[in-house]
């Protein structure tokens, strides 16, 4: 651990620490008025669901790829609106326990474990607050709603009370929106004007089902990428 920490500090000493003037107003920025990056890394994603008819829930991460292209309005030395397009795979398990009050027929499948995995779109628009703590890193804080699109996806569920277990698959949009819109929020930073690394958080503000309320996106994603 301390071999890592005097490393990043060497880089820190090696780019030179700005002085507190030029904390807000300094780094990449170089008067253009638009520019360009690409990312790409993975996600960790879930469904909070809700508990109604359920007497044990249980719905554990899974994970996707992500990648796209983002493109950056430069306002001030230190604000830029960011607009963006992916394309993300996301997965996560679960596993159900039903109240069987709620299913009077004797025959109803009252345990359930399951998978899901589904690709979509994504339009995140950040506003970034950028700040430079040394003359080759830029640091950004990134706050934003983020407008999801389902292309295609599949549910796959059993009753391991069952003998023999049978597997059943349905399409994942028969059952949840395709359209979501949540809020975006997280960090990065950018090294010498162009190497990006990134972490954000997504929660979805609209319920993911279509036919009953409850059940709720998140996401984790981790990106790498360079800047134009």
């Amino acid at each position: 651990m301390k071999q890592y920490l005097s490393i990043a500090t060497s880089v820190l000493l090696g780019c030179g620490v700005v002085s507190a003037s030029d904390f807000f107003y300094g780094g990449e920025y170089d008067g253009s008025i638009l520019t360009f990056g690409i990312r790409a890394g993975f996600n960790t994603s879930n469904m909070a669901d809700d508990d109604m008819g359920k007497l044990f829930n249980l719905d554990s991460w899974g994970t996707g790829f992500t990648g796209g292209v983002v493109a950056e309005l430069h306002m001030r030395d230190w604000l830029v609106i960011q607009p963006g397009f992916f394309f993300e795979s996301r997965s996560n398990n679960y596993s159900y326990v039903y109240d069987p009050k709620m299913f009077p027929n004797p025959e109803s499948d009252l345990v359930e474990l399951g998978h899901t995995r589904r690709t979509l779109f994504k339009l995140p628009v950040m506003c970034s607050i950028r700040m430079h703590p040394a003359d080759c890193l830029t640091w950004s804080v990134d706050l934003g709603p983020v407008f999801n699109f389902g292309i295609a996806g599949h549910r796959w569920y059993s009753n391991p009370m069952k003998e023999p277990v049978v597997e059943q698959q349905i399409n994942y949009y028969d059952e949840f929106n395709r359209f979501m819109m949540g809020l975006k929020m997280g960090t990065g930073f950018q090294l010498f004007d162009h190497y990006y690394i990134g972490v954000h958080y997504e929660a979805g503000l609209r319920s993911a089902r279509k036919y009953k309320a409850g059940g709720h996106d998140k996401a984790w994603t981790f990106t790498l990428g360079y800047d134009f």
